[in-house]
Protein backbone atom coordinates (compact mmCIF):
# COMPACT_ATOMS: atom_id res chain seq x y z
CA UNK A 1 0.00 0.00 0.00
CA UNK A 2 1.30 3.31 -1.04
CA UNK A 3 1.92 5.76 1.99
CA UNK A 4 1.79 9.20 -0.05
CA UNK A 5 1.34 11.49 3.48
CA UNK A 6 4.58 9.82 5.45
CA UNK A 7 3.80 7.38 8.40
CA UNK A 8 1.31 6.31 9.80
CA UNK A 9 -0.35 5.25 6.04
CA UNK A 10 -3.50 7.30 5.07
CA UNK A 11 -6.14 5.09 5.86
CA UNK A 12 -4.71 4.24 9.36
CA UNK A 13 -4.15 7.63 10.27
CA UNK A 14 -7.65 8.63 9.35
CA UNK A 15 -9.46 10.67 12.11
CA UNK A 16 -12.97 11.34 9.91
CA UNK A 17 -15.09 9.30 7.72
CA UNK A 18 -14.90 9.02 4.11
CA UNK A 19 -16.68 11.69 2.67
CA UNK A 20 -20.43 11.10 1.68
CA UNK A 21 -20.25 10.92 -1.90
CA UNK A 22 -17.44 8.51 -1.44
CA UNK A 23 -14.54 10.52 -2.80
CA UNK A 24 -11.12 9.96 -1.42
CA UNK A 25 -9.98 13.91 -0.25
CA UNK A 26 -6.84 11.96 -0.33
CA UNK A 27 -6.05 13.42 3.50
CA UNK A 28 -7.26 17.29 2.95
CA UNK A 29 -10.45 16.30 4.96
CA UNK A 30 -7.51 15.48 8.13
CA UNK A 31 -5.44 18.53 7.62
CA UNK A 32 -6.06 21.14 10.19
CA UNK A 33 -6.62 24.37 8.17
CA UNK A 34 -9.20 22.57 6.19
CA UNK A 35 -11.21 21.64 9.31
CA UNK A 36 -10.92 24.69 10.76
CA UNK A 37 -12.01 26.24 7.49
CA UNK A 38 -14.88 24.58 7.59
CA UNK A 39 -16.16 24.22 11.31
CA UNK A 40 -15.85 28.77 10.51
CA UNK A 41 -18.26 28.49 7.71
CA UNK A 42 -20.42 26.52 9.80
CA UNK A 43 -19.75 28.59 12.79
CA UNK A 44 -20.55 31.70 11.02
CA UNK A 45 -23.46 30.69 9.00
CA UNK A 46 -25.27 30.35 12.18
CA UNK A 47 -23.75 33.94 13.86
CA UNK A 48 -24.62 35.84 10.75
CA UNK A 49 -28.21 33.83 10.99
CA UNK A 50 -28.16 35.28 14.77
CA UNK A 51 -27.10 38.63 14.39
CA UNK A 52 -29.07 39.39 11.10
CA UNK A 53 -32.35 40.40 12.79
CA UNK A 54 -30.09 42.75 14.69
CA UNK A 55 -29.08 44.00 11.25
CA UNK A 56 -25.69 43.75 12.40
CA UNK A 57 -22.56 41.41 11.15
CA UNK A 58 -20.03 39.96 13.32
CA UNK A 59 -17.59 42.47 13.25
CA UNK A 60 -20.21 45.29 14.06
CA UNK A 61 -21.08 43.00 16.66
CA UNK A 62 -17.77 42.44 18.24
CA UNK A 63 -17.12 45.92 17.65
CA UNK A 64 -19.71 47.39 19.77
CA UNK A 65 -19.04 44.75 22.81
CA UNK A 66 -15.43 45.98 22.78
CA UNK A 67 -16.39 49.52 22.64
CA UNK A 68 -19.27 48.65 25.11
CA UNK A 69 -16.18 47.21 27.53
CA UNK A 70 -14.12 49.97 26.90
CA UNK A 71 -15.90 53.38 26.45
CA UNK A 72 -13.66 55.87 24.70
CA UNK A 73 -11.17 53.34 23.36
CA UNK A 74 -9.37 54.67 19.90
CA UNK A 75 -10.91 53.05 17.04
CA UNK A 76 -7.27 52.21 15.25
CA UNK A 77 -6.86 50.43 18.88
CA UNK A 78 -10.30 48.45 18.38
CA UNK A 79 -9.40 48.13 14.59
CA UNK A 80 -5.98 46.38 15.91
CA UNK A 81 -7.47 44.23 18.70
CA UNK A 82 -10.20 42.43 16.28
CA UNK A 83 -8.04 42.54 13.15
CA UNK A 84 -9.85 45.08 11.40
CA UNK A 85 -8.09 46.51 8.75
CA UNK A 86 -8.06 50.30 8.22
CA UNK A 87 -10.69 50.92 4.99
CA UNK A 88 -13.06 47.95 6.07
CA UNK A 89 -12.85 49.36 10.05
CA UNK A 90 -13.61 53.34 8.83
CA UNK A 91 -16.92 51.75 7.02
CA UNK A 92 -17.97 50.13 9.65
CA UNK A 93 -17.38 52.91 12.25
CA UNK A 94 -19.38 55.18 9.89
CA UNK A 95 -22.31 52.27 9.20
CA UNK A 96 -22.74 52.32 13.11
CA UNK A 97 -22.50 55.91 13.42
CA UNK A 98 -25.18 56.48 10.82
CA UNK A 99 -27.46 53.44 12.61
CA UNK A 100 -27.09 55.78 16.23
CA UNK A 101 -25.40 52.89 17.61
CA UNK A 102 -22.35 55.23 18.23
CA UNK A 103 -20.82 58.53 18.92
CA UNK A 104 -17.38 58.97 17.79
CA UNK A 105 -15.25 61.71 18.91
CA UNK A 106 -12.15 63.71 18.12
CA UNK A 107 -9.20 62.26 20.70
CA UNK A 108 -7.84 65.84 22.59
CA UNK A 109 -4.83 66.72 21.10
CA UNK A 110 -4.70 64.20 18.39
CA UNK A 111 -7.37 65.46 16.06
CA UNK A 112 -6.89 62.23 13.62
CA UNK A 113 -7.48 60.13 16.34
CA UNK A 114 -11.74 58.97 17.29
CA UNK A 115 -12.80 57.90 20.56
CA UNK A 116 -16.06 55.14 19.76
CA UNK A 117 -18.59 54.93 22.87
CA UNK A 118 -21.71 53.19 22.56
CA UNK A 119 -24.95 55.12 22.92
CA UNK A 120 -28.43 54.30 24.58
CA UNK A 121 -29.46 52.66 21.27
CA UNK A 122 -26.53 50.82 20.89
CA UNK A 123 -26.27 49.78 24.23
CA UNK A 124 -30.59 48.48 24.25
CA UNK A 125 -29.26 46.47 20.59
CA UNK A 126 -26.31 44.98 21.98
CA UNK A 127 -28.47 43.78 25.08
CA UNK A 128 -30.29 42.27 22.90
CA UNK A 129 -28.29 41.07 20.39
CA UNK A 130 -26.41 39.47 23.54
CA UNK A 131 -29.01 37.72 24.61
CA UNK A 132 -29.73 35.81 20.72
CA UNK A 133 -25.56 35.48 20.42
CA UNK A 134 -25.72 33.03 23.96
CA UNK A 135 -27.76 30.78 21.88
CA UNK A 136 -25.21 30.94 19.42
CA UNK A 137 -22.98 30.01 21.86
CA UNK A 138 -24.72 27.06 23.26
CA UNK A 139 -25.11 25.42 19.88
CA UNK A 140 -21.56 25.75 19.16
CA UNK A 141 -20.96 23.89 22.59
CA UNK A 142 -24.12 21.65 21.50
CA UNK A 143 -22.23 20.49 18.49
CA UNK A 144 -19.12 19.76 20.29
CA UNK A 145 -20.27 17.37 22.31
CA UNK A 146 -17.95 15.99 24.66
CA UNK A 147 -15.38 18.02 23.77
CA UNK A 148 -13.86 20.33 26.51
CA UNK A 149 -14.82 23.88 24.71
CA UNK A 150 -12.17 25.45 26.98
CA UNK A 151 -9.30 23.18 25.40
CA UNK A 152 -9.95 24.15 22.14
CA UNK A 153 -10.11 27.98 22.87
CA UNK A 154 -6.90 27.44 24.26
CA UNK A 155 -5.33 25.49 20.98
CA UNK A 156 -7.54 27.96 18.93
CA UNK A 157 -5.55 30.77 20.49
CA UNK A 158 -2.29 28.93 19.90
CA UNK A 159 -2.46 28.87 16.23
CA UNK A 160 -2.86 32.79 16.23
CA UNK A 161 0.07 33.12 17.23
CA UNK A 162 0.79 31.86 13.77
CA UNK A 163 -0.20 35.20 12.74
CA UNK A 164 2.40 37.15 14.88
CA UNK A 165 5.56 35.31 14.23
CA UNK A 166 8.27 36.22 11.84
CA UNK A 167 7.57 35.61 8.03
CA UNK A 168 3.60 36.00 8.56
Amino acid sequence: MSNRRGSPSAREARVVPPTPTGIDMHGVEDEIGFALRLAQLAVFKDVIETLSPFGLRPSDFSALRVISANPGLKQQDIGRELGIKGPNLVGMVEELRKKKLIVRKTVPGDRRSYALTLTPAGRELLDQAEDAHRGHQARIREAMGDNDPNQFLACLHSLTRLNSEPGA
